[in-house]
């Protein structure tokens, strides 16, 4: 059975698909939680979908189980404050909310037809034996298959899934071949390290989304998807978010600006020890989510306060982020670098910001409708960070800022009475310009870094 992981969806921010189509088997178990699926509204109260359960029950077992199914509005006053038994004798199939499908030994399928016409709803499932849920279910295998009334796989707060990641993969394609053929292929040749980077952070994400578009697209015509694909994806994305985090350190603290020295100075060993605190506690979300013993909430204290202590390790990098790059910015002299910086910091200030909107947004968002509004902010969001700083690092915009010096001329010249301070920084934007730099000292420089 594969459950939907909505904290680390949330997280991760990849909205990991969760099956629509659960099979499996089950013994010595009296309550499962089988799965959720969302169903549209029809206004006129006509069919909105259906649920299909497919079973066979273990040699010798007699006792008939049920599919019980509980809207999201009902599900919240069941769990986890009522037992199974509880529920099901306090609700009846005649209650707004609820609904049953019977299992009788003598079939081997039964269907229900879902009706809608208030809102859409998010509906839960699971399995007992009535009427006090005492006895284990014993069933070798069993399908649930959840389908909206024009058979479509996907739940409603899935609707759009595979057109969203197919065509902001297509929109990374055109970026990231862009942004290769203007750094790495067209000569000059303009990659320091900061860039190369960026480059790493561009293609793990447009991997991620090919990966997330192949796993929802399949997941429209079967129900299932893609598994593998799926966590592919999901890893692709952290690699980029880190990668592009690595890139913020270094726009922060100059690195290949105005400096090559990543010293322990002025606390920058504050940042990178957050930064390694951040992918420590990714992956350690992802075990422990892996491993969740509850899939049916995402509310419980269990799961809530990883996902805090993240958001403020996350919030304290930001933090020293900001007061670092505000630092660089204030000690540089050179106007071409001071601009490079400024630009650099407000086309990256809002990655650090991407997470905690999205938790909000997430958190404020109905269930229903969840997975596609916080994909589409999500994607949206870093696609504009992403644009502008593509845009910030093109060679014409910041191959000039890009030339380290010690000051050693500045110094002279100001020393000799060569030029007066009010042409200091005209002089020093002259001197240490890339505009009109040879192939070959290009190519020695990018190799260099």
């Amino acid at each position: 059975m594969k459950f939907s992981l909505s904290i680390l969806s949330l997280l991760l921010l990849s909205n990991t698909i969760s099956a629509r189509k659960y099979t499996g088997s089950i013994s010595g178990t009296t309550n499962p939680f089988i799965g959720r699926f969302s169903y549209p509204v029809d206004s006129s109260g006509g069919i909105v979908g259906s649920a299909t359960i497919s079973y066979t029950y273990a040699n010798g077992a007699t006792s008939s189980a049920g599919v019980y199914m509980y809207d999201d509005e009902l599900w919240a006053q069941v769990y986890p404050s009522l037992t199974c038994g509880q529920a099901i004798t306090k609700w009846t199939p005649d209650t707004s909310g609820f609904g049953l499908i019977p299992m009788p030994p003598n079939s081997a399928s039964q269907q229900i037809a879902v009706t809608e016409s208030l809102r859409p709803h998010m509906w839960y499932f699971t399995m007992a034996i009535a009427p006090d849920c005492s006895k284990n279910i014993e069933l070798t295998s069993y399908t649930l298959e959840l389908l909206q009334a024009d058979g479509n796989q996907l739940g409603y707060d899935e609707i759009g899934m595979p057109a969203i990641f197919g065509v902001f993969w297509a929109i990374y394609m055109i970026i990231v071949l862009g942004h290769l053929y203007v750094h790495y292929y067209r000569s000059p040749r303009f990659a320091p390290v900061l860039i190369r980077w960026f480059t790493a952070s561009l293609v793990c994400i447009n991997l991620s989304y090919f990966c997330k578009m192949i796993d929802w697209a399949t997941a429209s015509s079967n129900g299932i998807g893609v598994p593998a694909m799926s966590t592919i994806g999901d890893m692709f994305r952290l690699l980029s978010l880190m990668t592009l985090w690595v890139v913020c350190a270094m726009a922060a603290l100059g690195y290949g600006i105005v400096t090559y020295k990543l010293d322990e100075k002025n606390y920058n060993w504050v940042g990178w020890l957050l930064l390694v605190a951040i992918l420590c506690g990714y992956i350690t979300l992802i075990v422990y989510f892996a491993i969740d013993v509850d899939p049916r909430s995402s509310t419980s204290f269990g799961s809530v306060w990883p996902a805090i202590t993240l958001l403020l390790v996350t919030l304290m990098y930001a933090g020293w982020w900001i007061w670092k790059i505000r630092m660089t910015y204030a000690a540089e002299v050179n106007m071409t670098k001071k601009t490079l910086i400024r630009k650099l910091g407000f086309s990256l200030l809002g990655n650090f910001f991407v997470l905690p909107f999205a938790y909000i947004v997430g958190a404020a968002t109905p269930i229903y409708e969840r997975t596609r509004v916080t994909a589409g902010l999500d994607i949206f969001i870093i696609l504009c960070i992403n644009l502008a700083t593509t845009w910030t690092l093109w060679p014409t915009n910041a191959q000039d800022a890009f030339r380290v010096y010690d000051g050693t001329a500045a110094a002279a010249m100001l020393g000799n009475d060569i030029i007066d301070g009010t042409e200091f920084h005209s002089a020093l934007d002259e001197a240490y310009s890339y505009t009109g730099i040879t192939d070959k000292s290009s190519r020695e420089y990018s190799g260099a870094l």
